[in-house]
């Protein structure tokens, strides 16, 4: 598809292309290393919700942007009593997934911290959000242009 030229990555149709053409060219089953497929013909459920994982954690860890007031509260909540199911239920809204090393790297640079006793890591300042996008993991620790004004 890259060599066909550029798509917009917004339009369905494109997502609906690349998934035909990728199931014609290796088959339902031709990505199931973990037998997944074959567990599920057998009704194994438990095996299925074992070795099925559609973000591999091996790589990423969670990281919680502050987008608004409520998000900030809950932060605060969860920083000054602990964690909890609750607290960190009401984060989920506002958690990404990023890779280890970038929120190793983040860390180390101030730009994330961890709260509710390391239970969390929380993106500090909001200049690597885009409304758009999302997180722009480059931008992490970058100033937002609003800060560079004098």
């Amino acid at each position: 598809m890259l060599e066909q030229g550029p798509f917009d990555l917004f339009d369905p149709d494109v997502h609906a292309r690349f998934f035909r053409d990728l199931y014609r060219a290796v088959g339902v089953h031709g990505h199931d290393e973990e037998g997944i497929q074959a567990l599920r013909a057998q009704l194994s459920f438990e095996q299925v919700a074992d070795r099925y994982h559609l973000i591999d954690d091996a790589w990423s860890a969670p990281v919680v942007v502050p987008w608004d007031a409520r998000a900030l509260r809950a932060i605060d909540d969860l920083d000054r009593r602990g964690p909890s199911r609750a607290r960190l239920r009401e984060l989920q809204r506002v958690t990404v997934n990023v890779r280890k090393v970038d929120l190793a790297r983040w860390m180390g640079d101030g730009a994330v911290r961890a709260v509710g006793d390391g239970t969390a890591h929380v993106l500090v300042g909001m200049s690597a959000y885009d409304r758009r996008f999302g997180l722009v993991p480059d931008h992490v620790g970058g100033l937002a242009p609003s800060d560079s004004v004098v």
